[in-house]
């Protein structure tokens, strides 16, 4: 245990996100005051969306530095010395120089930026940060968090090729048997496939990566096709019309996150959402599942 927090050590920085910050775009347009410190190493959502970041990376040796928590969401990562000499590049729509990604040992298991290749001497670092979220900087392993990272990697592939193989026996049977209802189910595991294609999509090139979905299209969707699935399962059509309707109104209320995502500024009205409907979701199916029992 003392090992592991050792490895996951918060890393404290000094940050500024004042206008000068945003309108800079090197270190040299950085005025010397008006700094700020983050003994936690967390950088926190409020304090703005562009940032610098002012970084010593000596005591970390022989750890690397991570940026995270997350590395699905909107992120851009440059990294200069303190001379102004660009080190280390990371974008989650578009490519990384310098940069690698690895899993922390913690859950849930959230991407993170990795930087092997800065060193002491170069220090103390300069970091411009544009996020859409809270940042925290902490000290990690690397063969541990790449070794992390492959092995979920490996898990997600095998969900998303079994899914596939599910996907096109679904497609199989709807055209050869005409069920139309097996459509349903294709639709249900080609976005499975997606879901695990996006979840493994930091760590891939560019050219392979699927971009930058935001969270409320892929379980929105996903969630609205499990409750569709369900009630084509059950065969609530013919045998329940009126539990029917209400796992089709249910299904509608997850979509609902996709456009709530957007006006949501202060990021606490969709994780309640959520929460909500979730618990929706399991009164629903399990109301169903005993009026079809009975």
């Amino acid at each position: 245990l003392t090992a592991c927090a050792h490895a996951q050590e918060p890393v404290p920085f000094d940050y500024r996100c004042d206008a000068a910050a945003a309108g800079a775009t090197t270190p040299a347009a950085l005025p010397a005051d008006g700094w700020q410190r983050a003994e936690d190493g967390v950088l926190p959502r409020a304090a703005g969306s562009a940032c610098w970041l002012r970084i010593d990376i000596a005591p970390l040796a022989p750890r690397v530095l991570s940026v995270g928590p997350d590395f699905q969401k909107p992120i851009e990562v440059a990294v200069f010395s303190r001379d102004g000499r660009p080190l280390a590049t990371a974008s989650r729509a578009g490519g990384r120089h310098q940069v690698i990604v690895g899993l922390p040992d913690a859950l849930p298991p959230s991407s993170q930026l990795l930087f092997p290749t800065l060193r002491a001497e170069e220090g103390p670092v300069l970091m411009r940060v544009q996020r859409a979220s809270a940042v925290t900087l902490t000290a990690r392993d690397l063969v541990r968090s790449v070794q992390a990272q492959d092995n979920y990697n490996y898990a997600r592939l095998g969900v998303g090729a079994v899914s596939l193989i599910a996907t096109l026996a679904a497609v199989l049977l709807g055209v050869f048997g005409r069920d139309r209802g097996q459509f349903v189910f294709a639709a249900l595991f080609a976005w499975t496939a997606i879901r695990e294609w996006q979840a493994i999509s930091p760590s891939l090139p560019a050219s392979l990566a699927g971009g930058v979905w935001p969270i409320s299209v892929l379980d929105g969707v996903w969630g609205c096709l499990m409750l569709l699935a369900a009630a084509q399962m059950l065969q609530l059509r013919q045998r329940a019309p009126r539990w029917n309707h209400w796992m089709v109104a249910a299904g509608v209320l997850f979509l609902l996150l996709i456009p709530l995502e957007l006006i949501d500024l202060s990021g606490a009205v969709v994780p309640t959402y959520g929460a909500l409907i979730s618990t929706l979701f399991s009164v629903v199916g399990l109301g169903a599942s005993w009026r079809v029992w009975r």
